[in-house]
């Protein structure tokens, strides 16, 4: 099954066990605690100062790390980018980091680094823009103290563009009021207006109508090359604060993996505190809800006989209308793929999980886009490098094998329609007679660059197909809930009219036999007819259920409809557009590294180079595109007709947490010391 069984459990000790039998199950981790068992009844709750104190801690952790990474970033593949790896550990590296890793310390000098790296940088922004707004001024070698406004005089500095200056210095002639000094610096005007200080307000008015804005000099006695300098010597300064930050980062970054194994243990901590607030306590008894997997029961019965034989564990199965909890258990073929229903959304327990139904349609999908053989053993060769990299950690090796399998995939398809690194495999480029020619002629199927109406026609179909697809899973879906009316009438009556209409509308570019479409019209019109009459058996007047049936045949309303179904196949038009991007990008990549190649001496060299950088970079801009599209087709197109997802993780209190994950020796689940 791919749902994990899950079971509802209580477990009532004495209110005094309580703290050790969550430090236990902890220990154990199986069991989810949600919420308390009557939210009515009073109790007791955590201690603030523990929560603060645990809080406390996170937050200095959190802190030292951010300035540590921010300063002095490990090295991350591109693949661990998109995918949230935990940290592996043991328990004895846990214990030990715990032990021996001195957290205010580290905290101490991270707040004291980022204190001064953040002024430094402050200031660098700020000696930025004074350069940038000063450098224009650098004629004045008056002390910049004497520019600001006197007792008699009110003088204004602004800069004007040069396309500007002749409309607006025909402006200030015409102002007897003012007198201006212009001087060009580089692409801009520097202008100095003068007004008697009665005049100010003429003077402020007058730049509010040209649009210039004033410009304030610092109150300084240096002039404004000796300014400049001081700017440049002060930013000298602060880069050198910045260095020295950044060394010191580097010395804490020797702590890096420590800090985040006590990190991932303060936050597993955190769970278990919190998890009291989940719980009745009472005066003599302590209570808790909440989820395990089947499988688990047995080892949490003994678990609760052997350390808290006084203690009361109920065991029951969830109800219907719970909001269980969701773990899938897929075979190994089946789970790389799971990483796509963890995108879109978990199925909720009493649903079905898609993991199965959706591998074929991906991995056809990524095939046909990406469609290349050299790229898709480039494909599957880094796979296979990531997930040797990464083995143990659940998410990466599932992420790895994806791509391993849609590589395998690209391989097929690419090999069908005869794409080996573009057309890198022919005469021109590695001359006649050569055995890879006899290769890809003998795999080769098709060729959509020669005939693309007709690969235009395939992608729809495979549209078509899938949206049939998605259907009759719904169908699936509704039989396995006991709805046969809705499997029946959301379901098997739209199989019937969709691929009718669709043989119609073919009739508007192809000419078919009279057979055919008389067969088409009839069936088209007996499953429409179907359609209205049961798609609004959900209203109450007879009225109702004729609109919405009217209105669901179009698409308005209801399970499907006709226009969704076109416009959903129409979206299938990618397939061939990504498939046919890839090739030709390669092909030209060839063309250009052959037109090189000729140049004497260097060709050869800046040919391979280019045809080596060029199907580098096709392969990860054509994997990247392949990726997006195919998983855009499986969660619009595909899941839309069937799956709505809403489940909740299972996420069982533990001594692992997001950020690391403790891998134990195996042992007995409980022992009885």
């Amino acid at each position: 099954m791919a749902i994990e069984p899950m079971r509802k459990i209580g477990i009532a000790v004495a209110a005094d066990e309580g703290p050790r039998m969550l430090s236990e199950l902890r220990a154990l981790g199986c069991v989810q605690i949600t919420a308390e068992p009557d939210s009515a009844l009073p109790g007791a709750r955590p201690p603030r100062a523990e929560m603060a104190g645990i809080a406390v801690r996170i937050q200095e952790l959190t802190l030292s790390l951010e300035v540590i990474d921010s300063l002095a970033p490990a090295p991350a593949s591109f693949f661990s980018k998109l995918v949230s790896v935990p940290l592996m550990t043991q328990e004895a590296e846990l214990e030990q980091a715990l032990a021996e890793t001195p957290v205010e310390l580290i905290y101490r000098d991270a707040v004291g680094i980022h204190r001064s790296t953040k002024e430094a940088r402050h200031r660098m922004d700020e000696i930025a823009r004074e350069v940038r707004e000063y450098t224009p001024w650098a004629f004045l070698d008056t002390p910049l103290e004497r520019l600001r406004p006197g007792h008699w005089t009110r003088l204004a500095f602004v800069q004007v563009s040069a396309r500007r200056w002749p409309a607006i210095e025909a402006e200030l002639q015409n102002q007897s009021a003012f007198v201006y000094e212009a001087q060009r610096a580089a692409d801009a005007i520097c202008v100095c207006l003068a007004a008697k200080s009665e005049d100010e307000a003429a003077l402020l008015a007058l730049l509010a109508a040209l649009g210039m804005a004033e410009i304030a000099f610092p109150n300084s006695p240096l002039n404004m090359p000796a300014y400049l300098a001081q700017l440049a010597a002060e930013r000298e300064t602060c880069a050198e604060k910045l260095a020295a930050g950044v060394e010191e980062a580097v010395v804490l970054a020797g702590f890096r993996r420590a800090l985040r194994i006590v990190l991932g243990h303060w936050e597993s901590r955190r769970r278990e505190v919190e998890s009291r607030d989940k719980s009745f306590v009472g005066s003599w008894t302590h209570v808790v809800s909440g989820y395990a997997r089947a499988r688990d029961v047995a080892a949490l019965e003994q678990l609760i006989a052997l350390r808290f034989p006084g203690a009361t564990l109920d065991v029951q199965k969830p109800g219907t209308d719970e909001d269980v909890p969701v773990l899938l258990n897929l075979p190994r073929m089946v789970r790389p793929i799971s990483f796509l229903v963890h995108m879109y959304g978990l199925p909720r327990y009493t649903d079905f999980d898609p993991s199965a139904f959706l591998m074929m349609s991906f991995y056809i999908f990524f095939g046909i886009c990406f469609s290349d053989v050299g790229y898709g053993a480039l494909l599957i060769a880094l796979s296979l490098y990531i997930a040797r990299k990464n083995r143990g950690i659940e998410t990466m090796e599932n992420f790895a094998m994806l791509f391993f399998y849609s590589g395998v995939s690209t391989v097929i398809f690419g090999a069908m329609l005869g794409a080996w690194f573009g057309d890198l495999f022919q005469e021109r480029y590695i001359g006649a007679g050569n055995p890879l020619i006899r290769l890809r002629e003998t795999f080769q199927l098709f060729d959509p660059m020669s005939k693309p109406v007709v690969a235009l026609v395939m992608a729809l179909g495979i549209g078509m197909i899938n949206q049939l697809y998605g259907i009759a899973i719904k169908m699936y879906d509704s039989i396995r809930q006991g709805d046969l009316a809705a499997a029946v009438f959301d379901g098997l009556l739209w199989l019937i009219t969709l691929p009718a209409m669709a043989v119609l509308i073919s009739m508007l570019f192809v000419s078919l036999p009279a057979w055919l479409a008389t067969a088409a019209t009839l069936i088209f019109a007996g499953g429409a007819i179907g359609l209205v009459l049961t798609q609004g058996r959900g209203e109450s007047t007879l009225t109702g259920k004729a609109v919405v049936g009217v209105v669901s045949l179009y698409g308005i309303v209801g399970s499907y409809g006709c226009t969704a179904f076109i416009g959903d196949t129409l979206s299938y038009c990618r397939l061939l557009a990504l498939g046919l991007t890839t090739g030709i990008v390669a092909m030209s990549i060839n063309l250009m590294a052959s037109m090189l190649s000729e140049i004497p001496y260097a060709g050869p060299v800046l040919g391979v180079a280019l045809l080596t950088g060029g199907h580098l970079f096709n392969f990860i801009i054509s994997l990247l595109g392949a990726f997006i599209h195919s998983a855009r087709l499986i969660f619009v197109e595909f899941f839309g007709r069937f799956y709505t997802g809403g489940g909740k993780p299972f996420q069982p209190l533990g001594i692992d947490s997001a950020s690391i994950k403790v891998s134990r020796p195996e042992k007995s689940a409980v022992s009885s010391n």
